[in-house]
């Protein structure tokens, strides 16, 4: 009505869940040993550098994965530090392999 006008640029650019994926499976055979449990493997909604990462190397294979945290990038934000001690362990796991 006043002439505005608008214009939206999407910074973090999202990527399709790969059905297949090395990587995705290596992190469950090492979430399997150290937590001792089926992981839990799900697609969301999120903005995040990986698909920044993915749209400049799309046939790169990817996954988001990380401790439990809470009201991230604010003053309240907190890391749950078993979780990251678990995570670690994952990560050192994938690593050696």
């Amino acid at each position: 009505l006043c002439g505005a006008s608008i214009k939206h640029y999407n910074r973090y650019p999202g990527w399709l869940y790969a059905k297949e994926s090395p990587m995705r499976d290596k992190y469950i055979n090492v979430c399997r040993r150290v937590l001792m449990h089926e992981p839990v493997i799900m697609a969301i909604h999120a903005g995040l550098e990986c698909g920044i990462i993915k749209a400049s190397l799309p046939d790169m294979d990817i996954i988001s994965i990380g401790p439990d945290m809470a009201n991230i990038h604010t003053p309240e934000e907190k890391l749950n530090l078993s979780s990251y001690e678990r995570f670690w362990q994952i990560i050192v796991g994938m690593l050696r392999k």
